[in-house]
């Protein structure tokens, strides 16, 4: 599958981001999890077909926040 691209809002005036992606609500089947400076991030590994995955955000810097709202979608089928 394609790379996954993920955007946010920017949060007052953050500097550094935490982002979690997993495939359970609670995200505790973490897939990936990274601090970046921007209001994006880019998956570049392999996600699997057919699958429900669940993300957030939180700001680090220059103060903590809480986790933003969970987000979810679901990957396509396996071709035939």
């Amino acid at each position: 599958m394609k790379p996954a691209s993920f955007s946010w809002s920017p949060f007052k005036e953050t500097e550094k981001y935490k982002f979690v992606l997993a495939k359970d609500s609670q995200l505790t089947d973490v897939v990936a999890e990274a601090e970046v400076g921007t209001t994006a991030y880019e998956y570049d590994g392999t996600l699997d077909y057919s699958t429900n995955y669940f993300w957030r955000v939180m700001a680090l810097e220059p103060a903590p926040s809480d986790w933003g709202a969970t987000f979810s979608f679901q990957t396509e089928a396996a071709p035939p």
